[in-house]
């Protein structure tokens, strides 16, 4: 096949291949690189599309919750000041400071019910400027609806308007609020005026109710569009990029492109008219919004994100569409288009300065090819003639002496004439054993980079799932811990008040117990984690171990007392009185094992047996409950497992004993567990637990009394938190002990209050939009006035990672959310140096009773008929606490007489308590039988 080959000079063989395997490795590098680099390209597109919706969206769901939240303002201030809302002028005063209040609102005003007369208060935004203006329709004005500018005194210095006859309550927003009932949107519509800039808006109404629900008014308020097209124009998407937010109609609400969506002929409403993105100015704009409509014909149709493209100008468009919608009448579309060009343009340059290279490079190499093939073939083509020679047995003849080269192949000429004896032998044994290495070396070299490219490959995807994973977790603890500081936070808030019923104190502390259950769980995930990453270290310390194991057993008592279990405790040998480990990680396991012990035991008792000799400690905990099969008994150490019969599983992320058998061996010791399925289970833990002879005091609980102030001047604190609910929670719970709060939702935020009036202290979360902690932090210790101001951290990120960056950007300390008021409390002390006022000593907060105190209070209480409780009973089995809720206050408003047994059942309800349930339950039914 290959026998003209032969047939070619050396040179060829020589320059041929080398060149061709030079021009096909830089022709498929430069496809694979251009290839490679378009779906770089796509993919950042995508990303880039998906950060801007995201901030339209963030932007814009901020922006339209400004009308509510100023009409729930204005109403709640009428209805706080109990304002006459018949006698209008004194509505004025509350409707002019719900306006200042929120500056992204154009005007707000209320109508009343009884006269149909209307009060309001807005801007005029002309050559920059921005000009109050007053309306107002009564009496006074003989019902004719006056629309005048105002001086600073509000005194009218220009009537810009008048429509007689004028009544709110036939107004479209008054009669939509009263029939919904809710803050509901209007239709976009235009705003007459004198200025271009200002021309459409939204309204919101919402009705005020007297206490028979009889309707006395409604509250309006005004939002101009016109921000969002401002926002949009402020976005960086690209240099020729568009961004467009749209109706379902098609009509623009407002676009990146500086053009306003509408074309006013006049200054009154009707001379108005909106401008479909169909038809807009902007030619990117229009293009999009014309695939949209040949893509789904009907806008309506787009009910969740798509990813488009299309071709405009020759060029490949990509087009990201999203629809909006905040559930009070708002249903938008927003659209981001891109061109590919913004991209690609400098890959195709590179490409072609690639191109331009590579065939320099190419023909470089030829003429080195041939140079090099020349210089090698040259002496060949000498030394062959002579062994040609000597192949014919002309020995004497062969001469090689004129190469005159003094390199390797000179050596090997003047050598040739010595070894022509031999040669025949030597070279047939050189030649087998020479191709059977090269054989060998090449199976070896590929089976290397083989392997080498795998190990490579399998490295880089575990690393890559592990970053992965402490990102989810790092994430998902954020968010998580975000509400819950919430939740807790107003527990701690809502317990420290006196006068609370038993019924409140009931409720708290089924939020609190809940809140925590929550948080427990999280903490379980990342402690799962960081031992499996190798991140958990042990903090070994002295303590009193008598007063660690009376601890744990008063826990558990009062646990298994209320289940109506038995629990012992017996320390087998004497105890050292001290030792050393790490407290906190012996205590998780001895809570686990004791935990599970009394989740799983429904009669009989659980026992904890202490033994101690020569530094070695043992724990046993025996229970006589459920007990584990056999094949389960390995399972139920691995993560997220529980084994056994689903009716008898509680509740639980199946982590406990997964986190309890990884700490003990980390520790250095031993579990094991021998059980029996329906008698019980015995665990048993073995440790090194060295004894000290330093002396350690047990821990005493510190029962002081509540905390109602602080002496000395009134000190100020500033909060910042993006979130509300954040800044709610810290803001009650310093409010009350006279702390003068300021509040800030981002760092940028934070600098400007910080210019104008100087906090004692500043409480920070870290991760926030527009200027986060860190940053916040660092531009506040670069000024020098502001370098010793105590900055306290307070946020979601709990990895320690994120609490060394806050320290390194500049706080004073970290706290963690959620919020622990003590922990709190005490670094606001450490921080301010002042004296706590607490309240009078015998002042003690009413305990919530147990649920042995509630069962107590039933006796003689009149109970449901035996064939309801076997309903209940039922109900309570099959898990079904929505319906059991349902029926028994169906029961009650039949017999009233079981009020008490009503309230037990909800409270059991609320905490999700359905072993309690049954218990409770089955308990009455012995009594009636």
């Amino acid at each position: 096949m290959f026998a003209f080959l032969s047939r070619l000079p050396l040179r060829v063989i020589l320059i041929v291949p080398f060149v061709l395997q030079l021009f096909l490795a830089v022709g498929v590098t430069g496809y694979l690189t251009f290839t490679t680099s378009r779906d770089a390209v796509d993919d950042m597109a995508v990303q880039l599309q998906h950060e801007i919706t995201e901030r339209i969206r963030e932007y814009l769901s901020s922006f339209l919750a400004s009308p509510h939240r100023s009409n729930q303002l204005l109403l709640k201030t009428i209805q706080r000041e109990n304002i006459d809302v018949t006698q209008i002028n004194k509505v004025a005063p509350a409707v002019l400071t719900s306006l200042e209040t929120f500056d992204s609102i154009s005007g707000i005003g209320f109508g009343n019910q009884t006269l149909g007369e209307y009060v309001g208060y807005g801007y005029l935004l002309e050559n920059g400027y921005k000009h109050l203006y007053g309306d107002v329709s009564n009496a006074e004005t003989k019902n004719i609806f006056v629309h005048s500018r105002l001086d600073e005194a509000l005194k009218p210095i220009e009537e810009l308007g008048k429509t007689p006859g004028y009544d709110p309550r036939k107004r479209g927003w008054y009669q939509q609020a009263l029939r919904d009932r809710k803050a509901i949107w209007t239709d976009i519509q235009p705003i007459p005026g004198k200025t271009d800039d200002n021309r459409l808006g939204i309204l919101t109404g919402l009705a005020l109710f007297d206490a028979q629900q009889q309707i006395t008014g409604a509250a309006v308020s005004l939002l101009s569009l016109r921000n969002i097209s401002q926002f949009l124009e402020s976005l960086k998407v690209s240099r020729t990029g568009r961004v467009f937010v749209i109706e379902h109609s098609g009509l623009l609400v407002g676009s990146s492109d500086g053009r306003s969506p509408f074309i006013a002929h006049g200054t009154k409403s009707e001379d108005v008219v909106r401008i479909a993105a169909i038809n807009s100015e902007s030619q990117l704009i229009r293009a999009a919004a014309q695939h949209l409509h040949e893509r789904f014909g009907n806008l309506n149709k787009v009910d969740k994100q798509q990813q488009l493209d299309f071709d405009f100008g020759n060029q490949r468009q990509y087009l990201q569409v999203t629809p909006l919608r905040d559930g009070k009448g708002i249903d938008w579309l927003i659209g981001v288009v891109i061109p590919q060009s913004e991209f690609m343009g400098s890959i195709e340059q590179n490409m072609q300065t690639t191109l331009i290279l590579s065939l320099i490079a190419l023909l470089l190499a030829v003429g080195v090819g041939i140079v090099t093939a020349s210089w090698i073939s040259a002496p060949i083509l000498h030394l062959n003639s002579a062994a040609k020679m000597l192949a014919q047995g002309k020995w004497d003849s062969a001469d090689i002496s004129e190469t005159q080269r003094q390199d390797e192949v000179g050596q090997l000429a003047q050598s040739f004439t010595s070894m022509a004896k031999q040669l025949q032998q030597t070279f047939a044994e050189l030649t087998a054993s020479q191709t059977a290495l090269q054989e060998i070396n090449a199976n070896l070299e590929d089976e290397v980079a083989k392997r080498t490219h795998e190990l490579a490959t399998e490295k880089e995807a575990a690393e890559g799932a592990n970053r992965a994973k402490s990102v989810f977790l790092a994430t998902m603890s954020h968010e998580l811990r975000t509400p819950l500081n919430g939740i807790l936070g107003y527990a701690q808030i809502l317990a420290r008040p006196k006068d609370l019923t038993q019924k409140q104190q009931e409720g708290v502390q089924i939020i609190q117990s809940s809140g925590e259950y929550l948080l427990t769980l999280i903490n379980d995930i990342l402690d799962v984690s960081r031992i499996e990453a190798g991140k958990v270290e042990l903090q070994p310390s002295d303590f009193h171990f008598g007063a660690f194991i009376e601890m744990i057993t008063n826990l558990f008592e009062m646990r298994a007392k209320q289940k109506n279990i038995a629990f012992i405790y017996e320390p087998v040998t004497p105890l050292p009185i001290a030792v050393r480990i790490d407290e906190k990680r012996l205590r998780q396991v001895l809570i686990n094992l004791l935990g599970n012990a009394v989740k799983f035991t429904l009669s009989g008792g659980v026992s904890l047996r202490v033994s101690y000799e020569q530094g070695i400690a043992s724990f046993i905990v025996e229970d006589t409950g459920v007990g584990i099969a056999e094949e389960d008994i390995e399972r139920i150490f691995l993560p997220f497992q529980q084994v056994g019969d689903h009716k008898q599983r509680a509740e639980g992320t199946g982590l406990g004993l997964a986190i309890t058998k990884r700490l003990i061996e980390m520790m250095g010791g031993q579990l094991s567990v021998t059980s029996q399925l329906g008698h019980g289970s015995c665990f048993k833990i073995t440790i090194e637990l060295p004894a000290v002879d330093t002396p350690v005091q047990a821990k005493v609980e510190n029962n002081q009394p509540i905390i109602t102030g602080y002496s000395g001047k009134r000190l100020k604190i500033m909060v910042i938190d993006d979130k509300w609910e954040n800044r709610s929670v810290l803001s009650n719970l310093l409010s009350p002990l006279g702390f003068e709060i300021t509040e800030a939702c981002n760092g940028a935020e934070a600098l400007e209050l910080l210019a104008q009036n100087v906090p004692d202290l500043v409480l920070t979360d870290l991760v926030m939009p527009v200027l986060d902690g860190f940053e916040f932090t660092r531009k506040v210790r670069n000024e020098t006035e502001h370098q010793h101001l105590p900055i306290i951290a307070v946020s979601a990120s709990v990895f320690d990672l994120h609490q060394q960056d806050s320290i390194d950007a500049g706080c004073n300390a970290f706290l963690a959310k959620p919020i622990q008021a003590d922990t709190l409390l005490q670094s606001l002390q450490n921080f301010l140096k002042f004296t706590w006022v607490y309240a009078a000593k015998d002042f003690v907060q009413a305990p919530l009773a147990s649920g042995a105190d509630h069962d107590a209070l039933l006796q003689g209480d009149a109970l449901p008929s035996s064939q309801e409780l076997h309903t209940l009973y039922n109900m309570a089995e099959a898990g079904d606490i929505a319906e059991i809720r349902k029926r028994i206050d169906g029961l009650q408003k039949v017999q009233p007489q079981i009020a008490a047994f009503a309230d037990r059942i909800r409270s059991l309800a609320s905490s999700f308590d359905e072993e309690g349930l049954c218990d409770f339950i089955k308990n009455q039914l012995s009594d009636s039988e």
